[in-house]
């Protein structure tokens, strides 16, 4: 860890560099597999979804920068973010053809679920740990994700989708509030 001169408490910054460090190892790849997709939505008919494929590329790729620094600004070095082990991502990419655009929709949408459900996970943690300015980020990241996942999930018609797979509204339904960690409130 690189000397740094933020006032944290000395086990904080571990635990909240390592969270931060998966997080921005999945965003890279997510990156990677809305690109992915983005490449394969070539059709003119398809013109709105690929606009929406690019904002959701561009802010995954503006999470990821984020991450790296508020890692750097614990003191932490995001250089080699990709060492997590492969059992720990989230991510739901399969080799698709360009043809296959619908399916890498659902892949795209299903990761981005799963990724906005590990961030509300990572603000719970960085809340019980009392590290605010990362459950802060968390928080900021969590809502951009949110407003591209309905962007994108409103692409994808309701008999592509299976409520399995994109169980995006779980953390909605538990009434999560981020001063409390571990407690639901009530609706």
């Amino acid at each position: 860890m690189q000397f740094s001169s933020n006032t944290a408490t000395p086990l904080l910054p571990n635990k909240s560099i390592e969270s931060l460090g998966e997080h921005l190892s999945w965003a890279i790849e997510l990156h990677a597999q809305v690109t992915q997709a983005l490449w394969a939505s070539r059709d003119p008919a398809q013109i709105v979804l690929h606009r929406v494929l690019i904002e959701v590329a561009t802010e995954i790729e503006t999470s990821a920068h984020l991450m790296a620094s508020r890692i750097t600004a614990l003191g932490g070095d995001p250089r080699d973010p990709l060492q997590v082990e492969a059992d720990r991502l989230f991510l739901l990419f399969q080799g698709f053809g360009p043809s296959d655009i619908r399916q890498q929709l659902l892949a795209v949408a299903a990761s981005l679920a799963a990724f906005g459900h590990s961030l509300r996970e990572a603000i719970r943690q960085a809340v019980s740990i009392d590290d605010a300015p990362t459950a802060h980020l968390f928080i900021e990241l969590s809502r951009a994700i949110d407003r591209r996942f309905w962007a994108l999930d409103s692409h994808i018609s309701p008999h592509e989708r299976r409520r399995e797979d994109l169980s995006f509204d779980q953390d909605q339904d538990e009434g999560f509030d981020p001063q409390k960690p571990g407690e639901s409130q009530s609706r």
